[in-house]
């Protein structure tokens, strides 16, 4: 495989960064790395394209409804793993997320 990948870049045929993303979906801002390991494993496991971007504001606005200047809703842009694994059940994926318990003292 890395001789395939040596022989591709010496002959100019691919840039080592098209070669990298190949397969997956390249993260758009680097906080949504997970949205874009969502929207990768949705295209490559599942068949289902869906852009990284698309899917990111289908994971911030779906929590709020329709969100308008006249509605006064303040909008959160975080993506929790909560919020990727309601977006991945949307898509029709099992997927469950867990909390951490946060630690209680005794005594």
């Amino acid at each position: 495989m890395k001789a395939i990948v040596v022989a591709l870049l010496a002959a100019g045929t691919m840039s080592e960064e098209a070669l990298r993303f190949q397969a997956v979906n390249k993260q758009g801002i680097d906080t949504r790395c997970g949205v874009a390991v969502c929207s990768s494993v949705l295209a490559l496991y599942y068949g289902i394209d869906v852009r990284e971007e698309e899917l990111y504001e289908a994971m911030v606005f779906s929590r709020l409804g329709p969100v308008t200047p006249e509605s006064g809703a303040a909008v959160s842009y975080v993506v929790n793993f909560k919020t990727m694994s309601d977006a991945l059940q949307k898509y029709g994926v099992a997927s469950i997320s867990f909390a951490e318990i946060p630690k209680v003292a005794v005594g």
